[in-house]
């Protein structure tokens, strides 16, 4: 995990192994007898073009829940890919791509056919060309279609909304099994019986208007109040009623009755004093036991573009046959700093919010109603970012500095290590995605064809690599190897953020399933292990001690264990992780010793970097930038030392003893176990998406436990070596001994998670 944010972590993003590469099988999707499409310039559907993405439980009967993901890109809005998720089964090979002749509205929906044969799925797609012809295709289940076919006409369905009488333009849609709603420029919602009733039968189209009984007589006087046009529709199941909520520009907030097609609310969201105008609407599933449904508000603002606002609408409503809905909810805000808003998800008490901070960087976090309290959560592109030293500018120069300490008796294996180092990361499940790899290559002048791509094994990918690295003009000095590494691992990053930027957040609250749909791949989120909690979590927090069975005597006993792990925290911000990357190398090679790694680490935590020839960094970084390096490094090393020696009286002052110090040392140590056991998984093969997900994320925590290790074996260490202010050496020597076996063991449990999933590529 990288380093944490300000707020506290709610969970990590556990990346599907294999969403990257699914072949896709093309399904062309004719166009229905419509008139002519309205040209490009003037489209009819004036809802804005933007990348688009969705997910929809599919109910099974005895098997588990399926999920219906979908998403639209930007660059190519006339296609819609679809894959078919179920959690018992192995991550699909194969998604299907829909190509429909003209661009779509970013907006789809998906739902499983009542009709279906015995033993047969048939799912049913709804979407809306940018001409406004609304299409209905009935897919089969499996998708077994040949790549290259086209959709039988007997599939398809379709209406132009532009035949209706009502012809004002589009500006959003919103569809539910057997339903297809449009809101309109005008102000007017209408919803059309598609997949229900065949579009000339009388009833398929209903416009939901204000006059009701005999008032429908005075249709002329009904209208004379203009509406603001319709800016977003969604839809909710409240006690066995399908309601319809829809936001207008005007800041009018209606909620309807589909069945009935009466108006149960209308509510002004502009009298909460929020900036911006309403633009997006979002509503959650209703909580029977509380009587209560909420809705999310967004609010985008027009003084101060990059700043979103979000309000929060909870109505009551009663049981019984006079079902009623509160005309006031209660509304309170969502705090935003910063940011974009991606998409969101709304429950009784929580929200889920994916937001833009800047180009290519976004943010999860989770907000709680009820306490206020914002989360956020560890995305891939974060912790990418950490394993390939691309966090920061620190980042580079802590590998510089030690690789070149390191490697400065043994040349002649600085280029083979350090590469063997990055393409272990590199091509590892999780980091490792076919078209930013691909991509990358292209960058180098590598052209290969896609047949080409896809047939290179590891090795292969390892040898193209290896030989861009020693094009570049890589020495065998140590920091010229991390600077070519380094240039290739940022246009690598690069080019990853791009191939996976988040479309949609992916939620299903009974289920407990969280996830995130990306441009080219598809995760789930977990919440923190015990000693992620503890280490990641805040430094004062003594309440991370709890779920962790440490069984601490007294606060004091906390008090300490936290000093520990600020100790361990200054030596991870002077070294970085750079160090615990070289140590973990030379236990799986045998190029270096790890007690010569150790060694030269600690002359780095005693007395600072000290680079063995200055003349390659020179060249690289120019004298000056050079200085201004050597110059951090060296005030970096004053403050490490400061904060040590701050940190040790704190220690003795807190502490009964240094005999006590080690009891909670000894307790911690404990936490530093994966606990698991791989049984019969070579005989098993048990290769479905929930067996993936806990290999992938087993594999993260038991790096974040071997990091946590070093940095433990680091700081007995450094005790060791100002064992002249701390007594029990002896005891310290013990610990060092346990730690460092426990550093032996974990690597190798990593590594066969990491190959396990490297057998499912």
């Amino acid at each position: 995990l990288p380093s944490p944010p300000t707020s506290r972590i709610a969970g990590t993003e556990v990346p599907i192994t294999g969403s990257d590469k699914l072949r896709w099988i093309d399904l062309t999707v004719p166009s229905p007898p419509s008139p002519a499409p309205a040209s490009p310039a003037d489209p009819f559907v004036s809802v804005p073009p933007r990348a688009a993405s969705g997910c929809h439980v599919v109910s099974s009967g005895r098997d588990s829940q399926r999920y219906l993901a979908w998403r639209i890109h930007e660059e190519h809005q006339n296609v819609l890919e679809v894959i078919e998720l179920c959690a018992l089964k192995e991550f699909p090979s194969s998604g299907l791509r829909l190509v429909f002749q003209e661009a779509l509205c970013p907006f789809a929906f998906m739902c499983e056919s009542e009709g279906a044969r015995r033993g047969e799925s048939v799912y049913l797609l709804y979407v809306l060309t940018i001409s406004g012809v609304a299409i209905l295709c009935n897919l089969r289940s499996p998708f077994s279609y040949v790549s290259g076919s086209i959709l039988s006409q007997n599939d398809i369905v379709g209406f132009n909304l532009q035949t209706h009488i009502q012809s004002a333009k589009v500006t959003a849609v919103k569809a539910k099994p057997g339903c297809l709603v449009i809101g309109r420029q005008d102000g007017s919602i209408c919803c059309y019986s598609l997949g229900k009733l065949a579009p000339s039968s009388p009833g398929f189209s209903n416009e939901l208007r204000d006059d009701a009984g005999i008032g429908r007589l005075w249709t002329l006087m009904s209208r004379t109040k203009a509406l603001g046009p319709v800016q977003d529709i969604d839809t909710a199941t409240v006690n066995e009623r399908e309601l319809l909520f829809v936001l207008h520009l005007d800041g009018s907030l209606r909620v309807w009755d589909i069945s009935s097609q009466t108006k149960l609310v209308n509510y002004n969201v502009h009298l909460d004093d929020f900036e911006g105008q309403p633009s997006r609407l979002w509503v959650g599933e209703a909580d029977d036991d509380q009587e209560l449904i909420s809705l999310a508000v967004l609010h985008q603002g027009t003084m101060v573009p990059a700043c979103d606002h979000i309000g929060v609408y909870a109505f009551s409503f009663g049981a019984g046959e006079r079902f009623l809905l509160s005309p006031e909810p209660s509304v309170s805000a969502v705090p935003l700093l910063e940011g974009k808003i991606v998409d969101l998800k709304i429950s009784t008490e929580k929200l889920w919010i994916l937001k833009e901070v800047g180009p290519m960087l976004y943010e999860i976090v989770q907000y709680n109603s009820d306490s206020e309290e914002i989360c956020s959560y560890v995305l891939q592109e974060d912790a990418i970012s950490e394993q390939m030293f691309q966090s920061s500018e620190s980042a580079l120069d802590d590998l510089v500095w030690t690789a070149d300490s390191v490697f400065s008796s043994m040349k002649e294996h600085s280029f083979s290590f350090i590469s063997s180092m990055f393409l272990r990361r590199l091509l590892q499940p999780g980091v490792n995605h076919c078209s930013a790899l691909r991509e990358t290559l292209l960058e180098y002048k590598r052209f290969l064809s896609d047949s080409e791509f896809q047939s290179l094994t590891t090795s292969g990918l390892r040898k193209e690599i290896l030989s861009i690295i020693e094009q570049e003009g890589s020495s065998q000095v140590a920091s010229s190897t991390v600077y070519h590494w380094k240039k290739f691992s940022a246009r690598y990053l690069h080019n990853w953020c791009w191939n996976n930027r988040p479309y949609g957040l992916l939620l299903d609250t009974n289920s407990e399933v969280f996830g995130l749909i990306r441009k080219g791949s598809f995760s789930l989120f977990r919440c923190l292990e015990g000693v992620e909690q503890l280490i990641y979590g805040s430094s004062d927090d003594l309440g991370n001690f709890i779920g962790l069975g440490m069984k601490l005597s007294n606060d004091t006993d906390g008090e300490t264990l936290i000093e520990v792990l600020r100790c361990m925290g200054h030596i991870n911000h002077l070294l970085g992780r750079s160090s615990a990357a070289i140590y973990y190398e030379s236990l799986i090679s045998s190029v270096i010793s790890p007690d010569e790694v150790t060694s030269q680490i600690l002359k780095i935590l005693e007395s600072g970097f000290s680079p063995q020839s200055s003349s390659p960094l020179i060249t690289l970084l120019g004298t000056d930038a050079y200085v201004e390096r050597r110059q951090t490094a060296h005030k970096s090393q004053r403050k490490f030392s400061v904060e040590m020696l701050l940190s040790f009286h704190k220690l003795q002052s807190r502490s009964t003893s240094w005999s006590a110090v080690f009891d909670v040392i000894d307790k911690f140590m404990k936490c530093l176990d994966t606990k698991v056991t791989i049984q019969e998984f070579e005989l098993r093969r048990l290769c479905n998406v929930n067996s993936a997900l806990v290999v992938q994320a087993t594999s993260q925590v038991a790096r974040t436990m071997f990091e946590a290790a070093f940095d433990l074996f680091l700081f007995l260490s450094y005790l060791v070596g100002v064992g002249g202010q701390v007594c029990y050496l002896f005891r310290v020597s013990t610990f060092l001994s346990a730690v460092h076996m426990r550093l032996s063991t974990l690597p190798p449990l990593q590594l066969v998670f990491i190959s396990q999933n490297n057998n499912l590529r």
